[in-house]
């Protein structure tokens, strides 16, 4: 029996992922991986793939000083802006606290 077009265009495609290197990205190492454990709430794809890509400085310069833009849309952005515990100082909301407290 001879195999028709589907059949071959199908043994194609799975010869080609076969062949492909699972992924091109760097393995991060045990010592990256610590450090993402360390400094974020635990290692996962994202994380690993991020600090094997960018290296252990750079990856912790990030995460030590993230980027203000966070790529939100504009009116959710005012929004947060807005939210009075960004606009008091954090000595004026413990100060409330121990107000209400008392």
């Amino acid at each position: 029996m001879n195999p028709g077009p589907l059949t071959l265009c199908l043994a194609l495609a799975i010869g080609d992922v076969l062949a492909a290197p699972a992924s091109a990205a760097p393995a991060p190492t045990p010592m990256e991986l610590a450090l993402v454990n360390r400094v974020t709430w635990g290692v996962n794809a994202d994380s690993a793939a991020a600090i094997a890509r960018m290296g252990a400085d750079r990856w912790l310069e990030r995460q030590l000083h993230p980027s203000t833009d966070d790529h939100l849309p504009p009116d959710i952005a005012a929004e947060i802006a807005a939210l009075p515990m960004l606009q008091t100082p954090l000595i004026g909301m413990v100060m409330g606290a121990e107000q209400q407290r008392k």
